[in-house]
């Protein structure tokens, strides 16, 4: 109930007992009585009427009046909760747009490194190197390659015998296959345990989409064929969405798969 609508009974209680009191007293039929001179008897002289008048009007008022302020103390409590509670609201709502501009110039600033990872990316093939979107042609082709090479020989080509084979390169080429995964898997990580949790699936969307179509193209291979525990959490491993969630990726991977 409204403060206004609190005051306004207040008001019309008193006028009420008053009015009972003096048309009890001044023998008046109807409130109209009120204005006709002739019905008024006139205020009393006597103290002891005036002490009845006192004893009546506050036996009555008083009750009603403690009871209205009871209810107005409520309310007014009610209405300092609410607006603490906004007040809390508002804070945990700056606390979290706070938490995700944090996260923000962290994750930017992790895809930023990321890139320049990319394009200092290298691998040895046959004593020959090849950097960053060429590297992974060369890794795809010799895959290919490879596994058609064993389905020549042997009639098939195991998975294992694939991961034995980018062991092989990845050795040869001081271990720079792994390490650009991990700098995948590192953003990742960040993304998962930083950004909360309302967001984490849209940054999660945007950093595979940001990522160069080759660079792509390299989690994906690994992810088929390597055990990687870096590879395991992109992937998800039950706890969230992961890389391989990705609509392209998992064509790609779906792809490599078909191999075996």
């Amino acid at each position: 109930m409204k403060m206004s609508t609190l005051k306004l009974i207040t008001v019309l209680i008193i006028l009420v007992v008053w009015y009972l009191y003096f048309s009890h007293f001044n023998h008046w039929d109807n409130p109209l009585d009120l204005l006709n001179k002739e019905k008024w008897m006139g205020f009393s002289d006597d103290k002891g009427d005036w002490g009845t008048f006192g004893d009546f009007v506050g036996g009555v008022l008083n009750p009603l009046l403690t009871f209205i302020t009871i209810v107005m103390l409520i309310n007014s409590l009610k209405l300092q909760r609410e607006a603490n509670e906004i007040l809390i609201k508002d804070e945990r709502r700056q606390e979290k747009d706070l938490m995700l501009k944090r996260f923000e110039d962290s994750f930017y600033n992790l895809i930023s490194s990321e890139r320049e990872e990319f394009s200092s990316f290298s691998i040895t093939i046959n004593n020959t190197e090849f950097k960053s979107s060429n590297a992974v042609s060369e890794i795809e082709q010799a895959i290919w390659d490879f596994i058609q090479e064993q389905i020549s020989d042997n009639g098939e080509c195991e998975v294992i015998e694939v991961r034995r084979f980018i062991d092989n390169i990845d050795n040869e080429s001081s271990m720079s296959i792994f390490s650009m995964v991990r700098c995948v898997y590192v953003v990742f990580k960040v993304v998962k345990e930083k950004c909360p949790e309302e967001h984490r699936d849209y940054y999660l969307d945007i950093f595979v989409n940001m990522m160069p179509v080759k660079l792509v193209n390299l989690v994906s291979i690994m992810s088929v064929y390597m055990d990687w525990k870096s590879i395991s959490y992109i992937n998800g491993n039950g706890n969230g969405k992961g890389f391989i969630d990705n609509e392209g990726v998992q064509k790609y991977i779906n792809t490599l798969k078909d191999l075996h």
